[in-house]
């Protein structure tokens, strides 16, 4: 698993501009003044009729943290727009309040996230995971990150070589040194035997 957490983390570091620096500055200052936070509370009150506490900041280290803020962020996509705007503390986050091209990249990022989300909850609950099962994820996330930036985040050529070459580079870093396993014959007939297989080739094409 910590061969796709460098893989991941690499991969959203490439294709992330400044709406994410945008989205934890002002998550930050929500938090970070017990005046903001009880307008962000009043605004959720408002809005979803129950007082809810800002999103948290995510760990730099664990992306599925970012995936988490993101998704909270959307949620209250509403509630954080009134606090930072419509509201008199408005001048408090200027310089960084999120425009509607930041929240459809966070939007985009979320959805791209969502697919290594799955497959990760599913290699950790695997009892016994195993280095080609490994191998087969890996190609999963890579053939999903390829299609998800050429379609849906950028028909960037530059952006799909900068993903290839950050998470795809630090994932085979790692995996290259167990290569005479994952290609041996047990391996072959593990891949052939496992149903497991066929469940993350089903859960990488649905969603």
């Amino acid at each position: 698993m910590h061969t796709f957490q460098l893989g991941i983390k690499s991969s959203l570091e490439a294709i992330s501009p400044d709406s994410i620096e945008r989205l934890r500055s002002t998550l930050s200052a929500i938090r970070s003044s017990k005046v903001r936070r009880a307008v962000f509370r009043k605004m959720s009150s408002v809005i979803h009729n129950q007082e809810l506490e800002p999103p948290t900041l995510d760990c730099v280290t664990r992306w599925n943290s970012t995936y988490e803020m993101y998704m909270r962020a959307i949620k209250d996509r509403d509630v954080i727009s009134l606090t930072t705007t419509g509201c008199n503390i408005a001048s408090d986050f200027i310089g960084c309040t999120l425009s509607s091209e930041d929240w459809d990249h966070i939007r985009a990022i979320e959805k791209w996230l969502y697919v290594p989300a799955e497959v990760s909850t599913f290699m950790s609950g695997s009892q016994y995971p195993t280095l080609p099962l490994a191998s087969h994820a890996f190609k999963c996330l890579l053939n999903h990150c390829i299609n998800y930036v050429d379609h849906s985040i950028s028909n960037s050529s530059t952006l799909i070589e900068k993903v290839l070459n950050g998470g795809s580079k630090r994932c085979l870093q790692y995996l290259n040194k167990y290569e005479r396993y994952i290609n041996s014959v047990p391996a072959r007939i593990a891949r052939f035997l496992d149903p497991r297989y066929a469940l993350l080739a089903f859960i990488c094409i649905l969603l």
